[in-house]
């Protein structure tokens, strides 16, 4: 918790996010999520609780820990690759569920979602034509999530290609190359 009272541990099956009470060292109860597990929890304030869960879809949940009311759930529409604490929420970055698709970094902040799809940056995995069951074989596209240390912007970059910057307030995206200085000696 903000003022350090309180831990809330999440479930690694079930979906459950407890709450505990650090001074008296006992449950203040468990909120249930209806998910396969938490990935991530962010307390934002008092009486906000972000959490991430990995089903498929990803889904995020606001959670009043206080009150231990479910505020809000939203299915992000794919699977997580990677999740950021901001002062006001959660960025993720997102990928297909089931295929190599345009990433996508989605802003959570307990009310709504805000997105902004990445054209140029393949992710996602996909299981390669030909495996089966018994030889089976995927390929992978997982691109780096980072964002600056005051929440305005993200970076997403891929193994190869151009870099996204993505400004977390308008959710406008801009492209970049990267280059290599080359020394004149």
């Amino acid at each position: 918790s903000p003022d350090g009272t309180a831990v809330a541990v999440g479930a690694q099956e079930g979906a459950g996010v407890a709450l505990v009470d650090l001074e008296r060292m006992r449950s203040l109860g468990t909120v249930e999520t209806d998910g396969s597990f938490v990935t991530e929890l962010h307390w934002v304030r008092p009486n906000l609780l972000l959490a991430a869960l990995g089903d498929v879809p990803s889904r995020t949940v606001a959670i009043n820990p206080q009150t231990r009311e479910v505020l809000a759930v939203h299915d992000l529409g794919g699977t997580i690759l990677y999740a950021e604490e901001t002062e006001s929420g959660l960025v993720f970055l997102v990928a297909p569920s089931a295929s190599i698709g345009p990433a996508r970094v989605v802003v959570f902040d307990g009310s709504e979602l805000r997105s902004a799809k990445l054209g140029e940056i393949p992710s996602g995995w996909e299981q390669v034509e030909g495996s089966d069951e018994d030889d089976y074989r995927a390929r992978q596209s997982v691109p780096g999530l980072a964002v600056d240390p005051s929440g305005s912007r993200a970076l997403v970059v891929p193994a190869g290609g151009r870099v996204a910057e993505v400004d977390l307030a308008t959710m406008q995206v801009r492209y970049h190359d990267l280059t290599e200085p080359v020394s004149l000696l």
